[in-house]
C-alpha cells in the first residue's frame, strides 16, 4: 500500500517540515523539484517538535550522514529512492528534509511511502 504526503521548505529556508504516516508506513522516495542543492539529508526526532533531532547516518561508525546527492547538473525534478536506513526509521519516528537556502520561493517535495 503507497501513501502520499508533502515537505514544505520556506523560501530561503534548509529544513521541511516535520513528517511522520504511522501505521508502519516507510518512506521509500521523494518527488524532488528543482532545487538550490545538490543534496538532501534527513533529520529524525520522536515526536516532530525538532527539540533533539538527530542527524540520519548511513551506519554507527559513519561520519557522513544518509543523503540524496541529486549531482551538481542536476539539481532536480525527478523521483529519488530514499535510503534504506532512512526507511527503517521513519516507520517509528518523524523526518524533516535539510537542503542548502531555498531562494525564489518555497519548495514543496511529495513523499512517498510504503506500508510493509
Amino acid at each position: 500500500m503507497i501513501a502520499k504526503s508533502t515537505f514544505t521548505i520556506a523560501s530561503g529556508g534548509t529544513a521541511s517540515d516535520f513528517q511522520h504516516m504511522g501505521g508502519g508506513y516507510r518512506l521509500v522516495g521523494l518527488l524532488v523539484p528543482t532545487l538550490d542543492s545538490t543534496t538532501i539529508t534527513f533529520e529524525i526526532d520522536e515526536d516532530g517538535s525538532a527539540t533533539g533531532s538527530l542527524a540520519v547516518k548511513t551506519n554507527t561508525h559513519a561520519a557522513a550522514p544518509a543523503a540524496l546527492n541529486l549531482g551538481t547538473a542536476d539539481t532536480g525534478a525527478k523521483a529519488v529512492a530514499v535510503p534504506e536506513e532512512v526507511g527503517r526509521l521513519t516507520a517509528v519516528a518523524f523526518v524533516r528534509l535539510i537542503t542548502a537556502a531555498q531562494t525564489g520561493g518555497a519548495r514543496s517535495i511529495v513523499a512517498l511511502w510504503e506500508k510493509d
